[in-house]
């Protein structure tokens, strides 16, 4: 930490560091075991955060009803096991106060959550450092006398139990500093160097913080983090977007543009091109939200990990398409970032109504619906849901090609849609597909330019 203060100039905290509006205040070392609650207002101070597994319910999360008895104390012995361990961590590295989420937002309380949440990206990145508990699964497994071998984003055997939960991930993007127990030993990350408590030599970090991204990298760099959001798990679905808004405010300042369920408006055609990953290593398992999420075209519709193709074939395709419109509607106002009720696309672009026939080794075949001896091709198609996969007529509209915006030719993709089921006119996209024929139902004169809404 203190090599860190002195030597790292990427690492210095630039702007004057605001405490968050609670931090739990700790005993000192020598002192009887003790913490309780200390509404900060908007006093500055030097604090350390805490980022881990809940597991499940918080039985003595702060409440509206126990706000004022925590403020006298907290029910020490009665706290899992590892809050308890982020105290001492937090005494023995002569700190007075950490930030916990379930002991200093107010959890059945929405104005404070309204409040306290789109504060949560400037709460990490003030904190001196963020305790990163890699190594349990619930809170009340507790880290300091655990050891088991595992990796953290460091090369160490096997994943975390703390990388599965999508929460955790802007966590430890927007830290300055992560205090990393992974359960063997423990790890030092910053913004300039990541090293073990064994070794004496430090490694670089593989990610960026977001001041080093160039213009040109910010759709890459948001891709990447939605991705790897993608790949972990919400105990309630509800939170889809909520969990990386802070992420999202951080880059805002870089994007400079609006915020659609998970979309930037200035980067959309890219934004759009998403598909469910799939290998035969990690068979995807992915359906659409039960409640509603997001509109149909954002990634934020789908449980389950998600990949955008496009990023490595920008050099091949071009934008093909045009957006007229898009449009979403905020739970709350509040939270520009957070959970959506409505969202609408108007975009302008080339397609085909094509029927669907057999899918043999990924390869789908396509119809040509419009001859009474039906032609035959062949493209990869994706769909999002399993559910969809009884449905046989679809709209192919194409997001790119190597034409660009001419008559389509050769290699294009795009969005796989079929009308709502509310309205004839209206569609809702229900996956993603890749082309390479030039002749068939998916020859360039088989396609036509449209004005489509999906929803």
């Amino acid at each position: 930490m203190q090599q860190c203060e002195a030597n790292h100039q990427d690492c210095h905290q630039t702007s004057p560091l605001q405490a968050p509006t609670r931090l739990i205040e700790v005993s000192s070392i020598g002192e009887p075991l003790a913490a309780r609650l200390h509404v900060s207002a908007q006093n500055s101070g030097n604090y350390l955060a805490l980022s881990y597994c809940w597991g499940g319910p918080q039985r003595h999360a702060l409440i509206g009803s126990k706000v004022s008895e925590y403020c006298i104390s907290l029910p020490y012995s009665e706290l899992p096991n590892t809050i308890l361990d982020s105290f001492e961590v937090t005494r023995q590295l002569k700190y007075r106060y950490i930030w916990i989420d379930s002991l200093c937002m107010i959890q059945d309380d929405r104005e404070d959550m309204l409040r306290e949440l789109p504060k949560m990206n400037l709460i990490y990145r003030n904190a001196d450092q963020t305790i990163s508990v890699a190594c349990a699964s619930s809170c009340d497994e507790g880290f300091l006398k655990s050891r088991h071998n595992g990796l953290y984003r460091v090369p160490l055997p096997r994943l975390q139990p703390i990388n599965e939960r999508a929460w955790t991930l802007q966590e430890s993007l927007l830290a300055r500093r992560l205090l990393i127990f992974p359960g063997s030993g423990v790890y030092w990350k910053c913004d300039t160097i990541c090293q073990s408590d064994t070794s004496s030599k430090p490694q670089s970090w593989e990610f960026q913080s977001h001041e080093y991204f160039y213009p040109a990298m910010l759709g890459e760099a948001w891709s990447r983090a939605v991705e790897g959001y993608s790949m972990r798990h919400l105990s309630f679905e509800g939170d889809k977007l909520a969990a990386i808004s802070a992420i999202a405010a951080n880059m805002s300042i870089l994007f400079r543009c609006g915020y659609l369920a998970g979309l930037w408006r200035d980067d959309l055609v890219n934004g759009l091109a998403w598909e469910i990953y799939r290998s035969p290593e990690m068979p995807a398992i992915v359906h659409r939200t039960q409640s509603y999420q997001a509109p149909s075209w954002s990634w934020a519709s789908i449980t389950g990990p998600i990949s955008f193709p496009e990023q490595h074939r920008r050099a091949i395709h071009k934008p093909a398409a045009e957006i007229e419109l898009c449009d979403t509607s905020l739970v709350s106002e509040r939270l520009p970032y957070g959970a959506v009720s409505a969202g609408t696309l108007i975009i302008r672009g080339y397609v085909n109504e094509v029927m669907i026939g057999s899918t043999e080794n990924t390869m789908t075949t396509i119809l040509d619906i419009t001859l009474a001896q039906p032609t035959k091709t062949y493209m990869r198609l994706n769909l999002d849901d399993p559910s969809d996969q009884k449905l046989n007529t679809f709209l192919l509209l194409i997001l790119f090609s190597e034409s660009g915006i001419a008559v389509p030719k050769k290699t294009k993709a795009g969005l796989v849609l079929t009308k709502s089921s509310d309205e004839n006119a209206v569609h809702r996209r229900v996956g993603w597909f890749d082309s390479f024929n030039e002749s068939g139902p998916l020859a360039g004169d088989q396609w036509s330019q449209r004005v489509v809404t999906i929803i």
